[in-house]
């Protein structure tokens, strides 16, 4: 992926850089079925008429308290992704209304943590961090503003490859279990600017 941008860079006379950020919104649906808000960056080189290639990164940051008597137990759901993008456009780049197909493949950082307090003092306190590889395909839509200015909605699909162990026992006679983000729809929505050769 990196030689492939590099190459582009050669190629900015026919090109596009695109810059965006988006909001977030993930759907596990393997062992950690979480519902998490968050965002992110991407950057794309557009090559020729139809295609695309870039790298982008996500953070879905989730922190809960729960409070019984003397007791608290804080969860923390935290999920991040690097990519790689490869995207077809299924119309010409300077159309202002552009569907396009494609996937990311990148690795995703799963941390689940489970912290049970009483008082000052903690009880317990379970960690799952897991790393995956992921492959997601997706499809999604750009709709111009501008030639260089526009908005954008992808909807993915996660799939994942890896470490992950799904249960991590606690040190309390009845274990706490964690569970991995490690399969999941991924909905963005957001803004991007087209910086080179925007027309």
């Amino acid at each position: 992926m990196l030689s492939l941008l590099l190459a582009g860079t050669s190629t900015l006379g026919f090109s596009q850089f695109q810059l965006g950020a988006h909001g977030s919104y993930l759907q596990g649906t393997g062992n950690n079925d979480s519902r998490l808000w968050g965002g992110g960056l991407h950057g794309k080189f557009y090559l020729g008429g139809h295609i695309a290639i870039g790298a982008g990164f996500r953070t879905f940051p989730k922190t809960e308290k729960v409070t019984t008597g003397t007791s608290t137990v804080t969860t923390s759901d935290n999920l991040s992704q690097a990519f790689g993008s490869f995207d077809l456009l299924l119309a010409r780049k300077k159309s202002l209304i552009q569907p396009f197909i494609g996937a990311d493949a990148g690795l995703s950082f799963s941390t689940r943590s489970v912290l049970v307090a009483t008082g000052q003092s903690a009880t317990a306190k379970v960690d799952n961090q897991s790393t995956f590889f992921y492959l997601a395909p997706k499809a999604g839509v750009n709709i111009g503003l501008s030639p260089a200015i526009g908005l954008f909605g992808t909807a993915s699909y996660g799939l994942t490859f890896g470490s992950g162990n799904p249960v991590n026992p606690g040190p309390i006679p009845n274990p706490i279990e964690t569970r991995p983000v490690d399969k999941f729809f991924v909905f963005d929505a957001g803004i991007y600017i087209r910086l080179v050769g925007a027309r």
